[in-house]
Parts: C-alpha cells; structure tokens; sequence
C-alpha cells in the first residue's frame, strides 16, 4: 500500500513538470492579443508639420471621450509627429486622458513618411493585422488640400489640373 501512495506523488510531480515544459516556450504570435472588437475607429495623424501644436488637444479629447465607448468597441491612433511614428489603442477601460501616461502598443523603429501611399499602407496593414474588428472607421488629420482623383492630370501648366493632397510630412 505504501509503495502506491509513492507512486502518486512520482505521477504528480511528472504532470507538474510536463505542464512547465509545455507551457513555456517562445511564441511566435503577436507581442499583444487582441480581442474582435464590434467596431473599431482609426485615427491617423499625420502630424510632422504645423498641426504638432494641436495634437495634444485633439489627442485629450479622443481620451476623454473613450471613456463613453461600448464595452464592443475601440479607438486605435496612429501618430507621426517628430518622434518615430506609434500607434496607440484606448477603449473604455482607459484611465489616462492625457497622452504623456499612455504607452504605445506599437513603436515603429524609424520615422517614415505617413503621407505616402507606402506609410499609410504599412500602417493600415498592420491595424487591420493587430486590431480585429468587424467594421472600421477612419479619421485622417493633417494639414492638406484634400484627395488626389483618380483622373488627376499631372500637367501642372494646365489651368484645369487639379492639385490636392491629404498630408504634410516634413
């Protein structure tokens, strides 16, 4: 009889040490995991110009108002200032309505240009990658002219050309 209640503890001890091995191993997931969000709104902030001055405003007020989303929902930011690009994400659960206290979810290593079709692709592919939602809205700040159409003729000496842009990144 004794020599079962030894057996027991050996068992137990060989369970325990195959759950540590199996649980501990690296992952080669996302460094964050997010949960499908009902709807998820996007600002991107294209801020490496006149608008810098602001931004800290504008970035308050999506903080506070943050605090009134449906548990289902979120609010990702992506900014361009003068420091690297980042991308942030707030939902009702945040605490900090002030930007300095929030830690970005994402650092890109490198400034970029946020204003170019590869910037904005880059960064957009990443959001839809990290930030599962079922719809998506999008708010885009910067200072600019407005969209380029597709029919847009680069024959700047044509008085009929026209020229308009989403964007300033210095």
């Amino acid at each position: 009889m004794r020599n079962c209640y030894g057996f027991k503890y050996i068992w137990l001890l060989f369970i325990a040490l195959q759950t540590l091995f199996v649980s501990c191993h690296d992952d080669d997931g996302p460094d964050f995991v997010t949960v499908k969000a009902k709807r998820t709104v996007v600002f991107y902030i294209a801020a490496e110009n006149g608008i810098e001055t602001s931004l800290y405003d504008d970035v308050t007020e999506i903080l506070e108002g943050a605090n009134s989303l449906e548990d289902s929902c979120r609010v990702v930011i992506f900014i361009d200032d003068t420091d690297n690009p980042r991308i942030y994400s707030v939902d009702n659960t945040t605490q900090y309505t002030d930007i300095n206290f929030l830690v970005p979810d994402y650092s890109y290593d490198e400034d970029f240009n946020s204003c170019s079709e590869e910037g904005f692709t880059n960064v957009m592919n990443y959001i839809f990658k990290h930030y599962s939602s079922e719809s998506y809205g999008l708010v885009m700040c910067s200072h600019g002219s407005g969209w380029l159409p597709s029919t847009y003729a680069l024959d700047y000496s044509s008085e009929s050309a026209i020229r308009k842009s989403f964007g300033v990144d210095n």
